[in-house]
């Protein structure tokens, strides 16, 4: 059996603004947290990827741990705000 594609986020913030309430609040307050922590990601990547590059270093493994860090705030995301979707239904 296929597995199915786990929804993307900008359909599960949609989502989360049509049940309205605390669900869309409580997306706002997860999105929040999870711009920052991209921030400091692209910081990371910014500082380490600069000092490596004058010092003459490769930097590619610092892109490749960027990359990383983005797909698990993503996945993180995700699941908060699936769980979130699911707690609205069981509500209505």
């Amino acid at each position: 059996m296929p597995e199915t594609p786990s929804p993307d986020i900008p359909d599960l913030l949609r989502q989360a603004q049509a049940a309205g309430g605390c669900a869309e609040e409580f997306a706002r307050i997860h999105l929040a947290g999870h711009v920052e922590v991209l921030n400091t990601a692209l910081h990371f990547q910014r500082t380490l990827g600069r000092f490596l590059a004058l010092m003459g270093e490769d930097t590619e493994h610092v892109r490749a741990q960027t990359e990383r860090r983005i797909a698990e705030a993503k996945d993180v995301l995700r699941g908060k705000l699936a769980r979130l979707l699911a707690w609205a239904r069981e509500r209505m």
